[in-house]
């Protein structure tokens, strides 16, 4: 599981599935998994079971790539 830090690693690595953990739970989740779909300036966007999950960089508390 290869840990994603910066912008460039998630940019990298779109397309691949992630695991990431939020610092504050968000409807009553605390972790999503799916697959990286696009990262712009300060979001990422999940696709979690077919649906886009959009995630600020700064609501981020971990994201690792899921092997």
């Amino acid at each position: 599981e290869r840990p994603l830090k910066k912008n460039e690693d998630f940019q990298r690595f779109v397309g691949r599935k992630a695991k990431i953990k939020l610092k504050e739970p968000r409807d009553g989740q605390n972790v999503f998994i799916g697959t990286l779909e696009q990262i712009t300036g300060e979001q990422v966007t999940l696709l979690v079971d077919g649906k886009p999950v959009t995630i600020l960089f700064e609501e981020i508390a971990r994201a690792r790539l899921v092997l």
